[in-house]
C-alpha cells in the first residue's frame, strides 16, 4: 500500500493541476473554429459599404427597406435604409482587424402602384487590400454569401435582383468573380426567346414566377510584398409595373456579406509561415509543455 500511495500521489497532484488547465483550454479552444484571429499589421484591409442615393430612384408607390454594416474587431457599425436614404450615414467604413470582420448589405424593394417609371435601389461593397510588408506573402480568404429573390405579378410587371463581385474598384468591372442575377417578368416574348424569367442569364421556362438564388463561396487571393487588390460588390434592385391591375406587383430582395475568413503568412528564405497564431493558444501550448515536463519529473521521484 505504501508503494501504491507513493506512485498515486504524483498522479493525483497532476490531475489537480491538469483539471484547471483543461477548463482553461475548453474556454479558449471550445469555439476555436469561430474565434477571431488578428490581422498582421503589415496587411491593411479597408472596407466600406455605401448606399448609392444617386443611383436609387423610388417612384410613387414603391416601398424600400434594408440595412448595411461594417464589422471591425467584432463590433458592427450600421445604417438603416428606407425611403431612398440611409441613416445615420450613407457610407460606413473601417479597417478590418480580425477574421470574422467584414461588410453586409440587405436590401428589399417592392410596389403595387406604378404606372410607367422604373424603380431602382443600389448599394456597394468596397474592399481594398494592401500588403505593406517588404518580405511577407499573405494569402487572404474571403467568404461571400448571397441570398437573392425576385417576383413579379400582373399583366406587365418585372422585378430584377442582381449582385456581382468585381476584382477592381468601381466603376470598372473587367472580371466578374461572382454574380447572382434574377429576372421575374410577366411579359412573354415571341419565339425564339419564349418565357422571360431568367436565373443567372438562363431562361427557366416560367413567367412572373417567384425566383431565388444563393451563393456561399470562399475566394482565395495571394498578395505579394507591396501588392494592392481592389474589390467592388454591387447590389442593384429594379422593378416596374407597366400596366395597372389589381394583381400587379413586384418585389425583390438581396442579402449579401463579404467576410474575412482567414489570413496566412509566408516569409521567404526559411522564415516560416502559417496561419497567424492566436496569442492565448500559444500560451496554452507553453503551459501544456510545462505540465508534461512536471509530470515526467515527478514520475521519476
Amino acid at each position: 500500500m505504501k508503494a501504491a500511495f507513493e506512485w498515486g500521489a504524483p498522479a493525483r497532484r497532476a490531475r489537480r493541476i491538469a483539471a484547471p488547465l483543461a477548463i482553461a483550454a475548453a474556454a479558449l479552444f471550445g469555439g476555436s473554429a469561430a474565434q477571431a484571429m488578428p490581422v498582421p499589421t503589415d496587411l491593411v484591409i479597408n472596407a466600406t459599404v455605401e448606399f448609392d442615393e444617386a443611383a436609387s430612384a423610388l417612384v410613387f408607390g414603391t416601398t424600400q427597406s434594408g440595412d448595411m454594416s461594417v464589422t471591425v474587431g467584432g463590433t458592427a457599425s450600421s445604417s438603416t435604409i428606407a425611403s431612398g436614404a440611409a441613416s445615420p450615414s450613407p457610407s460606413i467604413g473601417g479597417q478590418l482587424t480580425h477574421t470574422g470582420d467584414g461588410t453586409a448589405i440587405n436590401l428589399s424593394m417592392g410596389a403595387t402602384v406604378n404606372a410607367t417609371s422604373r424603380a431602382l435601389s443600389a448599394a456597394d461593397h468596397l474592399l481594398k487590400l494592401t500588403n505593406n510588408s517588404a518580405t511577407d506573402v499573405y494569402t487572404v480568404k474571403l467568404r461571400v454569401v448571397v441570398g437573392n429573390a425576385a417576383d413579379a405579378d400582373g399583366p406587365d410587371a418585372f422585378a430584377w435582383s442582381n449582385f456581382r463581385l468585381c476584382d477592381a474598384a468601381r466603376p470598372d468591372c473587367p472580371n466578374e468573380l461572382l454574380f447572382s442575377a434574377l429576372e421575374s417578368d410577366t411579359v412573354i416574348d415571341s419565339p425564339p426567346l419564349g418565357f422571360r424569367d431568367m436565373v443567372n442569364g438562363n431562361p427557366v421556362g416560367t413567367s412572373g414566377a417567384e425566383l431565388s438564388d444563393s451563393l456561399d463561396e470562399l475566394l482565395t487571393f495571394v498578395l505579394n510584398p507591396g501588392q494592392m487588390l481592389d474589390f467592388w460588390g454591387e447590389v442593384l434592385l429594379e422593378g416596374q409595373i407597366g400596366e395597372q391591375n389589381e394583381d400587379a406587383s413586384f418585389a425583390s430582395s438581396l442579402r449579401s456579406s463579404i467576410t474575412l475568413e482567414s489570413v496566412d503568412v509566408e516569409t521567404p528564405n526559411g522564415g516560416g509561415g502559417g496561419t497567424v497564431p492566436e496569442p492565448a493558444a500559444a500560451l496554452l501550448v507553453m503551459l501544456g509543455l510545462g505540465l508534461l515536463g512536471w509530470q515526467r519529473r515527478n514520475a521519476r521521484l
